[in-house]
């Protein structure tokens, strides 16, 4: 049976990195050493063969192996990038303190004046964790900040991904009419025709919040919109999931 290309290329990464590491050792090369650590660790996140949860351990082991060589002291964006990389990990398997952890540890090297970009990412990356535990407050603040840096101008399709995340964030903190003007703006750049996933991830966002304010019109407009894209042989659980929140939205 045929594998797809991205299956089949992580597979062979994964492989080819595993030899190499044990070709150069920690104790003969322990600075490429480090670097193919990090690469297995990109390659377990991304890894769509096995157990999601196993692969993630893997990247999480992988990122603290590399962090034994990649010190502060030695590397420092080296250790800041791997303690990215690290957030990231922990962040996809729920483990949500360690993530917030990890990205305050390399945002003492991503600083906004030395590296505004890496900063900025790392802002928004805090701003999921904090939206997925509930501290919507301080997850706003770090969306805020991130959009210093990310303006339409210089990064446009960041600046449209944060005003979505912020909408999102101010939904789930229950101000949705606050959340519907973030996530229309948003649209100025997720098009259809540019970012047709993207357009509809905010079209569905846009649809709960609308449901949440009983304006159930709207919310049909943007449910209808998001399914467009939404196929069920392209996106089979997004859209079950945009199926089950329209049919959740509350009816006057």
């Amino acid at each position: 049976m045929g594998c797809s290309l991205l299956l089949c290329n992580i597979e062979i990464a994964i492989a080819g990195d595993e030899v190499l590491s044990k070709f150069y050792t920690r104790h003969t090369s322990p600075y490429l050493w480090a670097i193919f650590q990090n690469y297995l660790g990109s390659y377990y996140i991304n890894r769509i063969r096995g157990d999601r949860q196993e692969n993630l351990k893997h990247a999480i082991s992988c990122y603290q192996a590399a962090l034994k060589v990649r010190t502060r002291e030695a590397f420092s964006e080296d250790w800041a990038m791997t303690q990215m990389n690290l957030g990231n990990a922990y962040w996809h398997s729920e483990q949500f303190e360690q993530a917030i952890a990890a990205y305050q540890n390399s945002l003492e090297v991503y600083t906004r004046e030395a590296l505004p970009e890496k900063w900025a990412r790392i802002q928004n990356n805090l701003g999921n964790v904090y939206t997925e535990t509930e501290q919507f407050e301080v997850a706003i603040a770090a969306y805020q900040n991130s959009l210093e840096v990310y303006t339409r101008e210089a990064f446009p399709e960041d600046w449209a991904n944060t005003q979505n995340n912020l909408g999102y964030a101010y939904r789930e903190a229950g101000e949705s009419e606050q959340a519907i003007s973030f996530l229309k703006t948003s649209l100025e750049v997720r098009t259809r025709e540019a970012l047709p996933e993207n357009w509809a991830l905010t079209q569905h966002n846009l649809g709960n919040a609308y449901g949440d304010l009983n304006q159930i019109k709207e919310a049909f407009t943007h449910f209808s919109s998001c399914l467009e894209i939404f196929q069920p042989t392209a996106f089979p659980l997004r859209r079950v999931k945009a199926g089950r929140d329209f049919v959740d939205t509350p009816r006057e």
